[in-house]
C-alpha cells in the first residue's frame, strides 16, 4: 500500500561489555518505535524491542574467533551486513485495517580470522538472517537469508592492503521460492595519514 516510513524519537540502546583474559563478550539490548505514514498523512507508530550478544575471543596469538547472535521485533534495520537489507521494509508490515505490527527477525554469524604472518590475513565467516513466517506476508517477500565469505587480505605497506573475497549466499521467500547466488570480489584500500610537525 502507500505508505513511507515514519519516526518520532530515535531507537533506545544499552549495551554491557565484559572483558575477558583472550577476549571480550558483549550484550546488549534496543528499543525502537517504528511508524509508517499513509498517503492522507495519517501516521500509525508500534513498540519493537531486540537485543544481541556478540563476542570476540584471541585463541592464540594469530587467531581469532567472533560471534554474534540477535532476536527481537523490528531488527531488520541493524542487519547492515547485508547491503540495503535494512532498508527493504522488514521492520514491520501494515496489515489490513491500518494495523501496523513488528516483524520478528533473528540472525548471527560466525567468524574466525588468522593473520597467517605480518602481512597475509585470512578470514571466514557463515551466517544468517529470518524473517517470521506470516502468510499475510508477500510471497516474495524475505524469509531466510544465508551467506558464506572467504576474504584474503594482503597488507603491501602500511598504507596499502589488497585481496579478494568468495561469497556464495541463498534467499529463501515467504512463498517458499529460493535464489542463490555466487559471488567474487576484489578490493584495494589506501589509507591516507597526516602527519603534524613539531610546533605545529
Amino acid at each position: 500500500n502507500a505508505t513511507s516510513a515514519a519516526g518520532r524519537r530515535p531507537d533506545a540502546i544499552a549495551t554491557w561489555k565484559q572483558g575477558l583474559p583472550a577476549g571480550h563478550i558483549k550484550l546488549g539490548v534496543v528499543n525502537r518505535e517504528i511508524g509508517v505514514e499513509f498517503a492522507d498523512g495519517d501516521q500509525q507508530f508500534a513498540n519493537a524491542t531486540g537485543g544481541v550478544a556478540s563476542a570476540a575471543i584471541n585463541v592464540t596469538d594469530s587467531v581469532k574467533l567472533l560471534a554474534n547472535g540477535s532476536y527481537g521485533q523490528g531488527m531488520a534495520h541493524y542487519y547492515n551486513d547485508l547491503s540495503g537489507f535494512g532498508d527493504s521494509g522488514m521492520d514491520g508490515y501494515v496489515y489490513a485495517g491500518r494495523n501496523l505490527q513488528p516483524l520478528l527477525a533473528q540472525g548471527g554469524y560466525l567468524g574466525s580470522q588468522w593473520q597467517l604472518n605480518p602481512a597475509w590475513t585470512l578470514a571466514m565467516v557463515a551466517g544468517e538472517v529470518t524473517i517470521e513466517s506470516d502468510t499475510a506476508l508477500p510471497a516474495e517477500a524475505l524469509r531466510r537469508t544465508r551467506y558464506g565469505t572467504l576474504t584474503a587480505v594482503h597488507q603491501y605497506t602500511p598504507a596499502l592492503s589488497y585481496g579478494a573475497e568468495l561469497s556464495y549466499g541463498l534467499r529463501d521467500n515467504q512463498g517458499g521460492d529460493r535464489s542463490e547466488a555466487p559471488r567474487v570480489q576484489f578490493n584495494m584500500t589506501y589509507r591516507f595519514a597526516h602527519t603534524s610537525r613539531p610546533g605545529q
